[in-house]
């Protein structure tokens, strides 16, 4: 057998004990199973970030649908949810703005700092055209002081009134455009 039809009858697998037993472990084994065997598989990806919000674990599901995307950008339910992940996020955990940068060149390097330590963060106001106020890199309330203690180790670090005004106060989502 080869390793597309095997890939294939993993990733079957997967959905079965994803939408049928709710048997989540099963599912995500399964479907690493068909990754391993077909990585460029984007709905293996979806699939395995769907399975991975369920288990809780929002970072590994989010780093799922970018490489989802990456295989095939038009894949419309792995945008969808994407946004929703994303969505949830800012609604149900009460980000928190723990620094701004000038640059959001700089927000994306701090934020890759605290993802490489377990941190699930965001940067908001880097996809407007004139940032007037710069790139806010939020993260969930429960995990500001690490946060705040991993951006204080690195080089260069914070300036001190940037960790000064840092406080556990949810942010207000942005505004959706009209």
């Amino acid at each position: 057998m080869d390793s597309k039809t095997l890939a294939a009858r993993y990733l079957r697998q997967a959905y079965t004990y994803y939408e049928d037993t709710e048997e989540f472990e099963q599912a995500l084994a399964a479907c690493e199973a068909a990754l391993d065997l077909e990585p460029e598989l984007a709905e293996a990806h979806n699939l395995r970030a769907i399975i991975l919000e369920e288990l809780d674990r929002p970072l590994e599901a989010w780093r799922a649908y970018e490489q989802a995307l990456r295989l095939e950008p038009d894949f419309a339910e792995a945008k969808d949810n994407m946004a929703a992940l994303k969505a949830d996020f800012l609604a149900g955990e009460n980000p928190v703005t723990i620094a701004t940068f000038r640059f959001a060149t700089e927000a994306y390097v701090a934020q890759a700092k605290l993802e490489a330590e377990g941190i699930w963060s965001f940067v908001a106001g880097a996809d407007t055209i004139l940032m007037t106020a710069g790139a806010g890199l939020r993260v969930r309330q429960q995990d500001v002081g690490p946060a705040v203690d991993i951006l204080s180790r690195v080089e260069p670090p914070l300036s001190e009134t940037d960790l000064e005004d840092i406080e556990a106060q949810p942010d207000r989502p942005p505004d959706e455009p009209d």
